[in-house]
C-alpha cells in the first residue's frame, strides 16, 4: 500500500493483512510482534536490517506471561510482545534465585528448592513457616554501603505454596520497623495494599504484575532516611492491612514460592528482571539498537510510523526513531513538567508536540509523521485525530538511524517497540490519521 491510501478495515499488527497490505508498499518495515522485516520490499531477517549492542544478558516477558532470558552476546530481546529496550540497571541483591544461601530465615525454612520458576527452570524456592506460633515469618538480606535518601526499587516473583494468602515486602534499615517502607500484597489476585513509610523513611509506590504459573512480580519503591545499611525482607502475613513485620497466624509448613529478587538503587521506575546474581551484583547493560543499512531512507521527504508499548516515564529525551548521531533529531519521548510528550525534533528545535504534556504516557503509543516541503503530522492517539504543523522535519544531514536511543549516553527509551515503518514519500493527513488507529 502506497502512502496516501487508507488501509482497509481489520488490519492487525503481526497478522497477515497487516504485513501484506501495509508493509509491502514500504521502503523499510519491522514487525517485531510478528517477527517479520522488510528492506526495499524484500523480506529479511532482523539481523540483516538491525544491529544491537548490549554487553550483558537480560530478560523479557512473553504474551504467555513467562520470563525469557537472553544471552550476553548482543542478542535482540524480542518476544511475541515486541522488541524490549531498556536503560542500564544493576541488581545488588545477591543470590537472587537461591534463598538458601545469603538470605536469613526468620521462623522459616526452605523445604523444597526445585519448584518451577517463571522462566521455566526448576530454580524457585519454597519459604515455609516452621511452627504454629503467631510470629514473624520471613527471609531477609542486608546490604552495607548504602546511602540514605536514595530511592530504591525492590522486586521479587512470588506465588502461594501451601495456604499462604498474603506477602509483605519491606525495605528498611535494620528490621526494626523504624526507617524505610513496606507494602502487603494479595497472592490470590495481585491486589496491592497501601505502601507505607515507617516512622522515618519514604514510601513512594508499589505495584504487581502477573506472570505464568500463578506468579506475581511484586514491587515497592522507597527510601531509608539514615544510616548506610538497607535490608530487604520478604515475609508471609495473613491480611492485606498487616502492619510492618507483623506476626502471622499461619500453620506449620504454610508457604510461599519465591524467585528472582531484584534491588536497584537510585531508581524510581522498575524495568524487567535485571538478571540472576550469585556472590556479586549484576548489571544489565543498555540496549543500543541501530540500522545496518540506511539506503532505504530519504532525509528530505518521507513518512514514519512507530508503535510502542510500556514506555517508562523517566525516558527523558529518548528517541523512539532517531535520525542523527548527535541525538537531537527524530521522534522523541520526553519527560517534562506537567506531563510527558511525544515530539518531533530537528536538531535542537522541537518542531511539533504530537502528544501534549497533560499526563504520563502509558499503554500503546502510535505515532505517524509525514514530512516534506509542506510537512504535517498526526496526533499519536488511538482515535486517529490529525493535526498539522508547519516546518516539520528531521535532520537532513543525518549520520545514522537509531531505535529507542537516548539523546545522551545511558538514557535510551525504556519500553517495547512493536513496529516501525518508513515510506520514502509524504502521506496525506487522512492516511496518517488512519495509521494511528491500527
Amino acid at each position: 500500500m502506497l502512502p496516501g491510501m487508507i488501509p482497509g478495515p481489520g488490519l492487525i499488527a503481526g497478522g497477515a493483512n497487516w504485513w501484506d497490505t501495509l508493509y509491502s508498499g514500504s521502503n523499510m518495515a519491522c514487525d517485531f510482534v510478528g517477527d517479520q522485516y522488510m528492506d526495499e520490499e524484500v523480506e529479511v531477517n532482523i539481523g540483516d536490517l538491525l544491529s544491537i549492542v548490549r554487553a550483558s544478558g537480560g530478560t523479557a516477558k512473553t504474551s504467555a506471561s513467562a520470563v525469557t532470558k537472553f544471552a550476553s552476546n548482543d542478542t535482540f530481546r524480542r518476544t511475541d510482545l515486541g522488541l524490549r529496550s531498556e536503560e542500564p540497571r544493576t541488581n545488588i541483591c545477591l543470590q537472587s534465585e537461591d534463598f538458601t544461601t545469603t538470605w536469613v530465615n526468620i521462623n522459616t525454612d526452605e523445604p523444597t528448592t526445585n519448584n518451577t520458576a517463571p522462566d521455566g527452570t526448576s530454580t524457585a524456592d519454597e519459604i515455609a513457616a516452621t511452627s504454629t506460633a503467631d510470629q514473624q515469618l520471613a527471609v531477609h538480606q542486608s546490604f552495607t554501603g548504602r546511602t540514605a535518601g536514595h530511592s530504591t526499587i525492590c522486586t521479587v516473583f512470588v506465588k502461594t505454596g501451601t495456604n499462604a494468602g498474603f506477602v509483605q515486602l519491606a525495605w528498611d534499615a535494620d528490621g526494626g520497623g523504624t526507617d524505610g517502607c513496606f507494602c502487603n500484597f494479595d497472592l490470590s489476585d495481585g491486589s496491592v495494599g497501601s505502601i507505607t513509610a515507617f516512622a522515618a523513611g519514604v514510601a513512594t509506590s508499589a505495584k504487581s504484575e502477573s506472570f505464568t504459573s500463578s506468579y506475581w512480580r511484586f514491587e515497592i519503591v522507597g527510601q531509608i532516611a539514615s544510616g548506610t545499611v538497607g535490608r530487604f525482607t520478604v515475609g508471609i502475613v495473613d491480611r492485606i492491612d498487616a502492619v510492618g513485620f507483623e506476626a502471622a497466624d499461619q500453620v506449620d509448613n504454610d508457604s510461599i514460592i519465591v524467585w528472582g529478587a531484584d534491588i536497584a538503587v537510585d531508581e524510581t521506575l522498575g524495568t524487567s528482571y535485571i538478571g540472576a546474581t550469585t556472590t556479586v551484583a549484576v548489571t544489565r547493560a543498555q540496549d543500543d539498537i541501530s540500522f545496518n543499512d540506511t539506503d532505504w531512507y530519504t532525509a528530505t521527504v518521507g513518512t514514519v510510523f512507530v508503535k510502542t508499548n510500556e514506555i517508562l516515564d523517566d525516558s527523558n529525551f529518548g528517541r523512539i526513531f532517531g535520525t542523527d548521531a548527535s541525538g537531537e533529531s527524530g521522534i522523541f519521548v520526553r519527560e517534562g513538567v506537567g506531563g510527558d510528550t511525544i515530539s518531533v525534533w530537528n536538531g535542537s528545535d522541537q518542531r511539533h508536540a504530537i502528544i501534549g504534556g497533560s499526563g504520563n504516557i502509558s499503554g500503546t503509543v502510535k505515532a505517524a509523521v509525514g514530512f516534506n516541503a509542506d510537512p504535517h503530522t498526526s496526533i499519536v492517539a488511538n482515535n486517529g485525530t490529525v493535526t498539522s504543523a508547519a516546518n516539520l522535519g528531521f535532520e537532513v544531514a543525518f549520520v545514522s538511524l537509531n531505535l529507542m536511543a537516548g539523546k545522551t549516553t545511558n538514557n535510551p527509551v525504556s519500553g517495547i517497540l512493536e513496529a516501525v515503518v518508513y515510506w520514502s514519500t509524504d502521506t496525506d493527513d487522512a492516511a496518517l490519521g488512519t495509521l494511528t488507529t491500527l
